[in-house]
């Protein structure tokens, strides 16, 4: 499946033909906002940020890829990017930093921890054990091999 995040929705097609994608479900907001989107089998994580400061991280069902529901939404303060990995997700909030929240239970996120690490972080990749972060002038890493608890690598600046 394909996640895509727009202003006003979110939209899942179908990679069945990767050469013509197949539109599946769109889901229209209640914040308006810039967003990113992350999926594992079951949810889809999204955050919402808005023009005016704040936003919010949603939760959707997707087990009927047809028609998601959203179940949850949680108050944020400034969300970016986000990544998954096992029952971690990570959610940057610029100069708050990454937010790292235990999805065990994948529709009610708990707030685990938060890196403050002196950078503005926009966005993650997952990558195996490392998570890197796009941060404002560079890019920072973490050890993620305990997925709740990154360590600090290191940082590259231009």
């Amino acid at each position: 499946k394909l996640f895509i995040g727009s202003n006003t929705d979110m939209y899942i097609y179908s990679l069945a033909n990767p050469e013509a994608p197949s539109k599946l479900a769109t889901v229209t907001y209640f914040v308006r906002g810039k967003d990113p989107v992350v999926a594992n089998d079951t949810v889809a994580y999204s955050t919402v940020r808005n023009q005016f400061g704040g936003g919010v991280l949603n939760c959707f069902n997707i087990k009927n890829i047809n028609q998601p529901l959203n179940v949850n939404i949680l108050p944020m303060i400034n969300p970016y990017g986000l990544g998954i990995k096992n029952t971690a997700l990570y959610v940057c909030e610029a100069d708050s930093g990454i937010k790292v929240f235990n999805i065990a239970n994948a529709y009610s996120p708990v707030l685990s921890k938060t890196l403050r690490f002196n950078e503005t972080a926009y966005d993650v990749i997952v990558a195996g054990n490392i998570l890197v972060c796009y941060i404002k002038g560079g890019i920072s890493f973490f050890d993620i091999a305990n997925a709740l608890s990154p360590v600090f690598i290191s940082s590259i600046k231009n």
